[in-house]
């Protein structure tokens, strides 16, 4: 849909092709239509089924929606936004409006979704250290990391990549007490690793 347009962006930031080709992916990519369309696929599609996509697709589309997220960075007295390109120094007033909050909600569907797919990936290898993820493929130091710890049932380096994964941590940002948000994550990590050792089937 856009990889070809941003293909030809990237390219174009490299010297690859000249300034017409930019703009005209600039004017393609901001086209409202096929932003709409764009949207709607990712929402429908992949947000309500991402266990078809891979981790290198689930984060294209990332990649994607965090450019048109992006695009907005200053707010214009014509209700639109001053959107700045870095290429060239092209600066361009659109009518871009409330629509940056929309691909918000779209970046931050992707990125959760890509957390608990690899979660999920993750608890699959720990039922079965033969399991071979598909989902994976094109990340072996990911896969390759949380194997080692398998291998080793070094549960306390599985539990904290769990807890990190979660962001666990956020749910105490309001604690002012320190040692009281210590205690809570050293308790959340110390479970962690409980569920993650029945999963494997060792306690």
């Amino acid at each position: 849909m856009y990889n070809k347009l941003l293909n030809e962006f990237v390219k174009a930031v490299g010297g690859e092709i000249g300034e017409k080709a930019v703009k005209d992916s600039i004017e393609g990519l901001m086209n409202n239509d096929e932003r709409k369309k764009t949207y709607n696929f990712i929402k429908n599609n992949v947000i309500a089924e991402p266990f078809k996509y891979s981790r290198q697709e689930l984060q294209d589309y990332l990649f994607t929606a965090n450019f048109f997220s992006s695009l907005t960075t200053k707010k214009a007295p014509s209700n639109g936004f001053s959107v700045f390109i870095p290429v060239y120094g092209l600066y361009k007033l659109w009518e871009y409006n409330s629509n940056s909050t929309k691909w918000n909600y779209i970046c931050e569907s992707l990125d959760d979704l890509i957390k608990r797919r690899d979660l999920n990936e993750y608890e699959k290898i720990l039922q079965d250290p033969n399991y071979q993820s598909k989902y994976f493929e094109g990340f072996p130091q990911l896969l390759n990391k949380f194997k080692n710890y398998n291998d080793e049932n070094n549960f306390t380096e599985m539990a904290y990549l769990f807890v990190d994964y979660m962001d666990v941590h956020n749910l105490y940002r309001k604690e002012s007490d320190s040692k009281k948000i210590l205690d809570e994550y050293g308790k959340r990590l110390k479970m962690e690793e409980n569920r993650l050792k029945r999963i494997k089937g060792t306690s």
